[in-house]
C-alpha cells in the first residue's frame, strides 16, 4: 500500500523525474519499519527494526521512549540502503507515517516517556472537558468526543490536576504530536 501510494504521488504525477529511490518509514507500536522503492513502484527492500515495547507503569498507562523509535528507524533505514546495494544520496524523497494520538514533550531533550495511542489513564480529564465545556460542543468543535486516547488529555495530564487553572507548559519550547513529528524533526 505505502509503494504503491508513493509510486502514485511521486512518479505517475511527474513531481520527480532524476529519482532513483522513495524511502517509506513507519514507526509503530511494536517496531519501525523501512521500505525502499524504485521508480517503478517496486519494493527494492523492506526491514523491520525491533524497539523497546511500551512500559505500564500502571494498569492503563502505556509509555514508550522516543529515542528508541529513532534507534529503530536508523538501523532499519541502514539495513534498507545496504540490502539494495545503494547510497543514501539515491534517495530522493521520504514519507513517514507512524502511531498517532501519542505525546512527546520536548525543550532540547525529550522530557518524559511518550504518552502513546493506547494510553487510558486520562478518564479524569475526559470527564473535566465533558463538565467545562460540554459533551456535544467538544463534538462540534473537534468531530470527536473527549477520549481517553486523544493527545489533549494526555496534555492536562501532563500539566497536573484538571483544577489547578490554565495549563503551564513553559518549560516545553516544542510538542510534537505523535512520533512521526519527533522523528521527523530529527531527520
Amino acid at each position: 500500500m505505502i509503494a504503491h501510494l508513493l509510486h502514485w504521488h511521486a512518479f505517475g504525477r511527474g513531481i520527480f523525474t532524476a529519482i532513483d529511490y522513495i524511502l517509506g518509514i513507519d514507526v509503530g507500536t511494536g517496531g519501525t519499519r523501512a521500505v525502499l522503492v524504485d521508480r517503478e513502484g517496486a519494493i527494492v527492500s523492506s526491514a523491520t527494526c525491533g524497539h523497546q515495547p511500551f512500559v505500564s507503569p500502571q494498569i492503563g498507562w502505556a509509555e514508550q521512549n522516543p529515542e528508541d523509535w529513532s534507534q529503530a528507524a536508523g538501523s532499519a533505514i541502514r539495513e534498507v540502503i545496504s540490502d539494495a546495494g545503494s547510497h543514501p544520496s539515491s534517495i530522493s524523497a521520504v514519507g513517514l507515517a507512524g502511531q498517532m494520538h501519542g505525546a512527546v514533550l520536548l525543550d532540547e531533550n525529550v522530557l518524559r516517556p511518550a504518552l502513546i495511542w493506547c494510553d487510558q489513564r486520562t478518564q479524569i480529564q475526559c470527564d473535566w472537558l465533558n463538565w467545562k465545556i460540554g459533551e456535544s460542543k467538544i463534538i462540534e468543535l473537534t468531530c470527536n468526543p473527549a477520549l481517553t486516547n486523544f493527545t489533549l488529555t494526555k496534555l492536562l495530564w501532563v500539566r497536573g490536576p484538571v483544577d489547578s487553572g490554565p495549563p503551564d507548559l513553559s518549560a516545553v519550547t516544542r510538542l510534537y504530536n505523535g512520533c512521526q513529528s519527533r522523528f521527523g524533526s530529527a531527520l
